[in-house]
């Protein structure tokens, strides 16, 4: 994989909003090689920003209530790939719903659910090298 790493890496957002420690540091080596984007449906953003520092992590951060759209809504990924600008094909969509990860896949992303750490890593490490 040649392109650009989107993710989202906030664990539980919503419910129990914390960073997902073992994630975090992963990110953090692939920030010089790759672009690293957020995508969020919390409508907290000023507060999840401060609290983990996300935009010191990653390249770009969306959120959904501030576009306007959710993230089922491919428009939404369409205004980030055209933003950035990235290439589909180049992209890889790590998220823990199914749903989201449909929606990117219809736009020829490379999609992995997220299902626990360490079988995420992997699964990008893999794809990363494809």
């Amino acid at each position: 994989m040649s392109g650009a790493q989107w993710d989202e890496w906030l664990h539980d957002i919503g419910d129990d909003e914390h960073l997902n420690e073992g994630l975090a540091p992963y990110f953090r080596t692939l920030r010089s090689r790759y672009t690293l984007v957020v995508l969020s449906n919390s409508d907290l953003h000023a507060m999840v920003t401060r609290k983990f520092g996300l935009h010191t992590l990653v390249h770009q951060i969306f959120f959904s209530v501030e576009e306007g759209l959710e993230k089922l809504d491919a428009r939404l990924y369409q205004r980030m790939l055209d933003r950035l600008p990235l290439a589909p094909e180049a992209t890889v969509v790590l998220d823990d719903q199914k749903r989201h990860l449909a929606t990117a896949r219809n736009l020829r992303m490379h999609t992995l659910l997220f299902r626990e750490t360490k079988q995420a890593i992997a699964e990008l490490k893999s794809a990363l090298q494809a």
